[in-house]
């Protein structure tokens, strides 16, 4: 992936996909048969930022995820949405992917390194405003939560078409039930709160 503006420019590369998961979801009504979504995380990524008449900052210990959707999701959708990438306490990279509302949950996956594992249903909780106010996700094995450094918003409403949300991005902390033990850990993310109307 690249980018050029006339300020700076940006050169992102991943590799590796051999971990990723595609997940065909059951949608609601006759008329919207099908939703396709791929996930992965974790993949190794090199990053170049480029400032005229500066030299090439180059960042190579870098971790990317890849999130890609098409389909035919309900007319009226809602949903909560977690990406992370971080460390247990060992050092072992974690990568979450969690979603509530939305494709059957089905998509809901934790990599612990190269190693992908179901993650099953989360519960979210958190209060307005929410670039403000911590973020927790729960589930059968997890509990982390976000604080927020602020947040991206999007505020559009035509009528018959819509797309309202807020994606809280921030530090992330928390625990994982893993090898008959809770294990501590943190990293960054972001969780979201979406309302659209396709």
């Amino acid at each position: 992936m690249s980018y050029e503006g006339s300020r700076w420019s940006l050169q992102v590369q991943g590799r590796g996909d051999a971990h990723g998961l595609g997940f065909w979801c059951p949608s609601e009504g006759n008329e919207r048969p099908f939703h396709y979504t791929y996930k992965n995380m974790l993949l190794p990524t090199q990053v170049a930022l480029a400032f005229p008449g500066e030299a090439v900052q180059t960042y190579e210990a870098l971790l990317g995820a890849v999130d890609y959707s098409k389909g035919f999701p309900p007319r009226h959708t809602t949903w909560n949405w977690t990406s992370f990438m971080g460390k247990l306490a060992d050092g072992t990279p974690l990568g979450i992917n969690a979603v509530r509302h939305f494709n059957a949950e089905l998509e809901n996956v934790l990599w612990l390194g190269e190693t992908p594992y179901a993650l099953g249903p989360v519960a979210y909780n958190y209060a307005p405003p929410l670039d403000q106010h911590p973020w927790t996700m729960t589930g059968e094995a997890l509990r982390l939560q976000l604080n927020p450094y602020g947040a991206r918003r999007e505020n559009l409403n035509f009528g018959v078409l819509k797309s309202q949300f807020v994606q809280a991005y921030g530090k992330v902390t928390g625990q994982l039930y893993h090898n008959q033990q809770w294990q501590s850990f943190e990293g960054h993310g972001l969780m979201e709160e979406h309302e659209a109307r396709w």
